[in-house]
């Protein structure tokens, strides 16, 4: 019996990380990648690793135009910003680095931009960065609630700073009180406080 009740805990936990991960990489407007700035959705492969399916056939055209559009303006910043989007919704942060980090030198200041490129260092496993992403889109906009959510995840997950953590999702919760991860992040805030 107490086996069963570890196993369905288990399996909780998975579910509820799952979901954590699935509300990270979703657009908040559930907007496609080209239309809105500096919200995408979340290797070091060209190819992107997400299976062929309606989604990824509209990113992979979206893709398509939007580089088609950038031949015509490499700096237009939209195309910039939706290209890194999309690569960011295809899992391909390499791609997804390389357009948000071009937008950025022409609005450097684009806090929802620079917590996308932060998501993607992550992904593409460069912490350091991604932390240095996260605290500067909060210098930026200090109301900016993914900032310190990504924060904590990096923080908590690549670090091990379980206080750091706690401290960036109290801020996050504060911001977004009705969050889906409310639940999940006090928690990990009690664990935190209790070590």
């Amino acid at each position: 019996m107490k086996k069963d009740y570890q196993m369905l805990l288990i399996f909780l936990g998975i579910i509820a990380i799952s979901g954590i991960v699935i509300f990270m990489t979703m657009s908040p407007e559930g907007k496609l990648p080209a239309q809105v700035e500096g919200q995408g959705a979340f290797t070091q492969e060209a190819e992107p690793q997400m299976p062929a399916g309606p989604d990824t056939t509209r990113i992979r055209m979206t893709i398509t135009n939007l580089e088609s559009r950038l031949k015509n303006d490499p700096n237009d910043l939209e195309i910039l910003v939706g290209l890194g989007n999309a690569h960011y919704d295809m899992g391909n942060p390499p791609m997804a680095i390389l357009y948000y980090e071009r937008s950025l030198k022409i609005r450097p200041n684009n806090p929802g931009v620079i917590v996308d490129l932060g998501a993607m260092y992550r992904q593409n496993d460069e912490p350091d960065k991604a932390i240095d992403m996260f605290r500067k889109a909060i210098e930026l906009d200090p109301q900016l609630p993914q900032a310190y959510f990504n924060l904590g995840m990096v923080l908590r997950m690549e670090k091990n700073d379980a206080k750091g953590a706690a401290m960036a999702w109290k801020k996050y919760l504060e911001l977004d009180p009705n969050s889906q991860a409310m639940e999940f992040l006090q928690g990990e805030i009690a664990k935190a406080e209790s070590e």
